[in-house]
């Protein structure tokens, strides 16, 4: 059996510029929904998954960050925090390898990454068990997966298909779709290691990561059945918002 999952990468030093006015004097991550930092519900759906260790790393306003951490390690005392600065924007690829160096993730366990503008909410099985009990040991990415119905405010066009290994194809917004499309529900696993070789300077998860891994049969989905959010507008927040409260 494998051990549990207990590392992840909450990703939040990007710009935000779909959010402006908003992200102009707050860094996305940290804007509020229903009086929380977007960055907590992250940070609480990780923990009730088990994870002792979490890393972010940080740019745009990262001493709002930084404040955000100190008062997240007395909130969450179970939990290691751990950031990393990137003085220029490695972009989602780049500021993950800087943090496999710098933070003290072990290379040898799979590590979740995600991104803080999501919320994950009106599911059966927590989206972390959805991945950790697909994975499997040959794989260099698995994707959390789910179909347009489950997502609210999605707005891609491009999707994937799965075959019956559960391995992913990439279909751009330009070319026809599948009769089954799946989107990308901005969290998924990675083994560490298949970053090993990449240098610590910027490119991208989708572009420059996952579609060369997809090349070699090493791209994966799981669907996830839950409902998700996708939060990139102000538009997005406020929707959220009702949302979350039409839920509860």
């Amino acid at each position: 059996m494998q051990p549990p999952i207990q590392q992840a990468m909450i990703l939040t030093a990007g710009l935000g510029t779909r959010m402006r006015p908003l992200t102009n004097t707050c860094p996305k991550p940290l804007l509020p929904l229903n009086g929380l930092p977007l960055l907590d519900y992250s940070v609480q759906l990780l923990q009730q998954a088990g994870i002792r260790h979490i890393g972010l790393n940080s740019h745009h306003l990262a001493e709002q960050i930084e404040a955000w951490l100190q008062g997240a390690r007395a909130r969450y005392p179970d939990i290691r925090f751990d950031l990393s600065y990137e003085p220029q924007l490695l972009d989602s690829g780049g500021g993950l390898r800087q943090a496999l160096d710098s933070l003290g993730f072990d290379w040898d366990s799979p590590l979740f990454v995600l991104n803080a503008d999501n919320l994950w909410h009106d599911f059966d099985q927590h989206p972390c068990h959805t991945l950790a009990q697909a994975w499997r040991d040959s794989m260099s990415v698995l994707l959390l997966t789910a179909d347009r119905q489950t997502a609210q405010h999605l707005q891609e066009s491009a999707s994937f298909s799965r075959n019956d290994d559960d391995q992913l194809t990439y279909h751009p917004a330009d070319t026809p779709q599948p009769a089954e499309p799946w989107y990308y529900a901005s969290m998924h696993l990675v083994n560490p290691m298949a970053l090993r070789d990449y240098p610590i300077a910027p490119f991208g998860l989708f572009r420059d990561f996952w579609l060369p891994e997809a090349a070699k049969g090493r791209l994966f989905g799981a669907p996830y059945l839950g409902s998700w959010s996708h939060i990139s507008t102000p538009t997005d927040l406020s929707r959220t918002e009702q949302l979350l409260a039409r839920q509860a």
